[in-house]
C-alpha cells in the first residue's frame, strides 16, 4: 500500500521515538509501486543526510547502493517474521554479509553502554539503523515493527494495538483485498468440491 510522502496508510501513527528512523528506511522502497527512493547515489546520499546519518559532504561509493538494499530488505524481512510470515533466510544472510563487508561491530561507550561502530561513514549509518532495531528488540519494542501480509504490499509500519493483532498496512485496502480474495478461493474450492461429488447423469 503506497502512503503519500510524510504520511502512513490508513492514517496510522508513524513508528515512535527512534524506530521512526527503521520505518522510514524500510520504506523508501515501495514494494507495490516498485518505486525505490535509493536507487542512486544521489537519492541514498540525499536521504542519509536528511536524516543526519552522513555529512552533505560525505562521499559514498556504487557499492552502497547494493549494501543499503541488502539491509533494507533484510529488516523487511525481519518485520514480515514479526507478522507471522516465514523468515526469509536468504534476505537475512544477505543483510548478514552486508555487515561483515562494512565491518560492523559492537562497541563499549565511554558511558559503558554497548552500540555498533564502523570504520566508514555510510558504515556507520547503516550501523546507527541497525542500532535501533537492536535496543528495540531488548526493549521488546521490535515485536511491533511488522510489514504488511499482502504479499504485494509490505509496507512496514508500527502495530500500536494493545495485543498486537494488526495484519495489514490498513485494514482499509490490503486487508479488505486479501479477505476478498481469501473468500474468492474458498469460494471457487467450495464449487470445485461440488461438482466432483455431483452424480453423473
Amino acid at each position: 500500500m503506497s502512503a503519500p510522502e510524510g504520511a502512513e496508510p490508513g492514517a496510522r501513527r508513524a513508528a515512535p521515538g527512534t524506530l521512526r528512523l527503521v520505518q522510514a528506511f524500510v520504506n523508501t522502497f515501495d514494494w507495490e509501486a516498485r518505486r525505490d527512493a535509493l536507487s542512486s547515489l544521489d537519492g541514498l546520499h540525499g536521504w542519509l543526510a536528511d536524516e543526519h546519518l552522513v555529512e552533505p559532504e560525505t562521499e559514498i561509493g556504487i557499492l552502497a547502493l547494493r549494501q543499503a538494499a541488502a539491509v533494507r530488505e533484510g529488516l523487511r524481512a525481519m518485520a514480515r517474521a514479526n507478522n507471522g510470515v516465514p523468515l526469509d533466510q536468504e534476505a537475512l544472510a544477505l543483510m548478514d554479509m552486508t555487515i561483515q563487508e562494512l565491518r560492523i561491530a559492537m562497541s563499549l561507550t565511554s558511558e559503558g553502554s554497548l552500540t555498533l561502530v564502523a570504520p566508514s561513514p555510510f558504515g556507520q549509518a547503516m550501523a546507527e539503523i541497525l542500532d535501533v532495531v537492536r535496543t528495540a528488540m531488548d526493549d521488546g519494542r521490535w515485536r511491533r515493527m511488522k510489514a504488511c501480509r499482502r504479499d504485494v504490499c509490505r509496507w512496514l509500519f508500527y502495530d500500536g494495538s494493545r495485543n498486537q493483532s494488526s495484519h495489514w498496512c490498513t485494514m482499509d485496502i490490503c486487508g479488505n483485498r486479501e479477505k476478498s480474495k481469501s473468500a474468492y478461493h474458498r469460494r471457487k474450492d467450495r464449487l470445485a468440491g461440488e461438482s466432483v461429488k455431483a452424480p453423473k447423469a
